[in-house]
């Protein structure tokens, strides 16, 4: 019989492999956050370099990595391909931090992820060879590949449920904005961002107050089922409003990135405007629909009462 420290190994490894990568977010970030206290102990003496500008190749990859590693996360579509590309993307972050700690180490390791690369993309390409062979059409092909209840073996009832995806997506959003908020201490040793990205910095303490009370009125004053108008709307508000606040500090570190970024989320904010014009309008014919049906029937009835009354007794 197992124990307890191998069944949770166990249950740890069994998540990965049936689509669930959110069982590799405690190690990830456990180490991100060690590697990145180490580099703020680095460079606290530097006061002319940053590793944004000694190692800028690097960072660019870390950032990159770390916004495909938080995405992957809160992502149920391609389960077969997305586990993999979290692992490998959660993996790689902490790797680059290490490549500027212990260039040696960092290096060693990296050969071992490419390995590991190399292996899980060969994977990959059987599992969609495969299930070319069993599709009949390319319709088909991209309907069974993009199904996010095409589960390996097992259903996991966790992620179906609305309340736990929310609570996973808001948990990986908060843990990239962490990450996002010790870089900028890593990259601002001797400069001030209040001062060089005043904007931006106000526009995200705005983000993240409108995230945090939009959060907190959602989980304390509406305890109420997941469909209703209340919760859909603070939902909505409190995911656009973290997003943002994670592309703005993104804007600040890189600017290329955080410009393509902000470009993705404003293309999202339009979406969401769009739907949610949508279900008004919808609404709306509903409302209107439902009142000329009331017109109809009480014109009805006034009718057949001046026919009752003009009748001779």
């Amino acid at each position: 019989m197992p124990s307890p420290a191998e069944s949770s190994a166990l249950r740890d490894s069994s998540n990965v492999d049936n689509g669930k990568p959110n069982s590799t977010l405690p190690i990830f970030s456990f180490l991100i956050a060690v590697f990145l206290t180490l580099m703020s102990i680095k460079f606290q003496h530097v006061t002319n370099e940053s590793p944004f500008q000694t190692h800028t190749v690097i960072m660019l990859m870390f950032v990159f990595t770390i916004l495909v590693y938080s995405i992957s996360l809160c992502t149920s579509y391609i389960p077969q391909i997305i586990s993999h590309v979290s692992l490998l993307s959660g993996s790689l972050s902490p790797i680059l931090l290490a490549l500027i700690l212990c260039p040696n180490v960092g290096r060693l390791v990296l050969v071992v992820w490419v390995i590991y690369f190399v292996k899980l993309a060969y994977d990959a390409y059987l599992k969609l060879y495969q299930l070319h062979k069993t599709s009949f059409s390319v319709s088909e092909f991209f309907n069974k590949l993009l199904d996010p209840h095409c589960r390996h073996e097992v259903t996991i009832r966790d992620t179906s449920s609305a309340s736990t995806a929310r609570t996973q997506r808001h948990a990986n959003l908060r843990f990239l904005i962490a990450v996002l908020l010790a870089l900028l201490l890593v990259e601002f040793q001797s400069k001030k961002p209040f001062e060089t990205h005043s904007t931006i910095i106000s526009t995200f303490v705005m983000a993240a107050l409108v995230y945090g009370l939009a959060d907190w009125v959602m989980e304390a004053k509406f305890q109420i089922g997941n469909n209703s108008y209340h919760q859909i709307i603070l939902s909505k508000i409190s995911l656009l409003s973290a997003s943002l606040a994670t592309v703005l500090l993104v804007l600040v570190l890189v600017p290329a990135l955080g410009w393509f970024t902000l470009l993705v989320w404003t293309l999202f904010l339009f979406k969401q405007i769009y739907d949610a014009w949508q279900k008004f309008c919808q609404l709306y014919q509903a409302i209107s629909f439902a009142i000329d049906v009331f017109n109809q029937v009480l014109g009805r009835v006034a009718h057949q009462n001046e026919q009752r009354v003009s009748l001779p007794f």
